[in-house]
């Protein structure tokens, strides 16, 4: 508290140097520090330090996964197994709520860090790569860090733990799984279970280094994010945050999966969705839409909803709330998981009604999941009209025009 107190302190000391511009701008500045502090600490901070908690009981010699690899083989498997998935769903679900924010520390060096939590964005996993991390794995030379980014994070431990068949996906001249199909069930088990708690640990560092990065008794990004003089900058980097719902989100989560998006030259692209082993891909997009609709409205502090109402267009967060509390509708009234809808649209016919679904997705369909698309559209549509110039801020590269 007395760190936040000695902050507020020398911005005020700031805005009084600033005072030979105008009292219009010495406001706006004062605004848009009360709006940073407000998400940093109410949204941003709590967010990762949620997922780091999360990864820490995943990870360490005490964690779900170390307590499943002991139980396997012994009457207590299922139920450590079934513990450590919830708790890999825990962490999940806790990093979905960070996705809409990444800029600042998360993204350093080429994403080094994102890398090691969650490269979804750039690329899928490698299941070939990571069957033949199991083997190397065994070998005391085994150097995780040199893996590829494909086989690193939440994408690989799912894989691990979530997938039920032990048969390695390598082509038959890939040298390390040559003998996997011949070995017991239970070393086959065991071995993608010590690949496990490897990126477990990786992963639970990797988030506790982008919580210190941000905290004031860490390294303090806070208050670089709160810095008047990068405000603009700042705004810049919320506003092209939340465009993940386009990018990610609508184009790839559901465009791509679903066949919706010319980048699945198939009926469907299943493969292409974000957590299909664990089937919580709709889980995912209704966390990142909850994250979404926290930074219009401030999760108890100042939101963007402040800035657009500034610009005297409130009906903008009106109706991004509306599309919003739409999406997540259609998702809690869905039964079925993504994967599954989408293996089921194998013809013209089928392929016509999800199409239909995203034009109307007020109409319900046999795939609530194209309904969903249309749902995200409206809201990434309001984002490219009415939200970024009410901020005055531009289409971020990438986001500007649809991609099905």
């Amino acid at each position: 508290m007395k760190k936040i107190a000695t902050a507020m302190s020398v911005m005020t000391l700031a805005l009084t140097m600033q005072g030979c511009g105008s009292s219009s701008s010495s406001e706006e500045s004062t605004e848009l520090y009360s709006l940073y502090q407000d998400l940093a600490d109410n949204i941003i901070i709590p967010n990762y330090q949620a997922s780091s908690t999360a990864a820490a009981g995943l990870a360490g010699a005490s964690g779900s996964i170390q307590q499943y690899c002991d139980a396997i083989g012994s009457g207590s498997e299922a139920t450590a197994l079934t513990t450590a998935k919830n708790a890999w769903l825990t962490t999940m679900a806790a990093w979905q709520r960070a996705e809409v924010h990444k800029f600042g520390p998360v993204t350093d060096d080429e994403n080094a860090l994102q890398n090691r939590i969650l490269p979804y964005a750039d690329l899928s996993i490698s299941t070939c790569g990571i069957d033949q991390a199991a083997v190397s794995a065994q070998d005391v030379s085994f150097d995780f860090d040199a893996r590829s980014r494909n086989q690193k994070g939440l994408g690989s431990i799912e894989y691990l733990l979530f997938n039920t068949d032990l048969t390695h996906t390598c082509p038959s001249q890939i040298t390390e799984t040559t003998d996997w199909n011949a070995r017991t069930e239970q070393e086959r088990k065991e071995w993608r279970c010590d690949l496990a708690r490897i990126v477990a640990d990786d992963l639970s560092s990797a988030m506790a280094s982008v919580t210190t990065e941000w905290e004031l008794d860490g390294s303090n990004y806070r208050g670089v994010f709160i810095n008047p003089e990068k405000a603009e900058e700042f705004l810049t980097a919320i506003s092209d945050g939340l465009f993940y719902l386009e990018t990610i989100v609508k184009d790839k989560k559901l465009g791509i999966a679903m066949g919706i998006s010319s980048s699945c030259s198939d009926f469907t692209c299943p493969s292409q969705l974000e957590s299909a082993y664990s089937e919580s891909s709709l889980a995912n997009i209704k966390v990142n839409l909850e994250s979404f609709e926290d930074f219009l409205t401030g999760n108890g502090g100042l939101g963007l909803d402040s800035l657009i109402s500034d610009a005297g267009v409130p009906q903008v967060t009106e109706d991004l709330l509306q599309y919003v509390d739409d999406a997540i509708t259609e998702i809690n009234n869905n039964s079925t998981s993504a994967f599954d809808q989408a293996t089921e649209i194998d013809s013209t016919l089928e392929e016509t009604e999800c199409t239909n679904a995203t034009a109307a997705p007020d109409t319900p369909s046999s795939f609530p999941a194209c309904n969903l698309y249309g749902h995200v559209k409206n809201i990434t549509d309001t984002l490219k009209s009415g939200f970024v110039a009410a901020i005055s801020q531009s289409i971020p590269e990438g986001a500007q025009s649809d991609n099905d």
